[in-house]
């Protein structure tokens, strides 16, 4: 039998140990992550600021339209009775009327909201003489 001569195959060098992270490869990343984070939390600031503005504008518009918009939203929401709005209703139309050069006169004001109900007639309700 042949016996070849073999030889062991030479130990490779030992690889080198990671080197342990500097500083500057550590703080590097952090300030970007840092500034991307800061810049992000400023964009959602102007953001928030420009609908604020646009809420207050909204809220304070002294346009007629603008009221009549806002109580009837008061209205909805249950604010309002609905006394109140159509009292505030009759005022404000009449406004957009005299805006608008349909009435020349003062609108008819609404009556108090103590006031009590005109009398009904005992042959208005339902044809019949009471």
């Amino acid at each position: 039998m042949l016996v070849a001569n073999v030889r062991a195959p030479a130990p490779e060098p030992l690889q080198e140990v990671a080197k342990k992270p500097d500083f500057g490869d550590i703080l590097t990343p952090a300030l970007w992550l840092a500034g991307a984070l800061l810049l992000a939390a400023l964009v959602f600031k102007i953001i928030k600021l420009i609908r604020e503005s646009q809420r207050r504008q909204s809220a304070t518009d002294d346009s007629v339209h603008g009221q009549l918009s806002h109580f009837r939203k008061a209205f909805e929401r249950g604010e309002l009775s609905e006394v109140e709005y159509d009292r505030v209703y009759k005022l404000l139309t009449g406004q957009v009327r005299k805006q608008a050069g349909l009435q020349s006169e003062k609108p008819a004001e609404a009556p108090p909201a103590d006031a009590p109900a005109p009398p009904r007639d005992a042959t208005s309700g339902n044809g019949q003489a009471g």
